[in-house]
């Protein structure tokens, strides 16, 4: 199986539930986010969005805002078991609620 991985960009304070519950789609329970987007593959209520390329998840760590070249940011990277993904452009990648 070849290893793969996703970046996801949040606000910093979201850091630690997610570390906690994992990601959750907007929408779900546990997960008292609202959507800082429509999302350029649909709502983010059907899944929980990442990218191949940690560039373009630093603006969802920054409120979409372009960042300087000063200021830091974090965003989380995860290891993808591929069976669960589906891909859906050369440059992102969409998690599908299974259930």
């Amino acid at each position: 199986m070849k290893l793969k991985y996703g970046f996801h960009g949040t606000r910093e304070s979201n850091i630690k539930k997610i570390i906690k519950t994992g990601l959750l789609w907007v929408g779900h329970p546990l997960n008292p986010s609202k959507s800082p987007d429509d999302g350029w593959f649909g709502s983010p209520k059907h899944g929980v969005y990442l990218s191949r390329n940690s560039d373009y998840a630093l603006k969802y760590s920054n409120d979409l805002a372009p960042l300087d070249a000063s200021e830091t940011v974090k965003i989380l990277m995860f290891k993808l078991v591929s069976s669960f993904i589906r891909f859906v452009s050369f440059f992102r990648l969409l998690f599908v609620d299974g259930g």
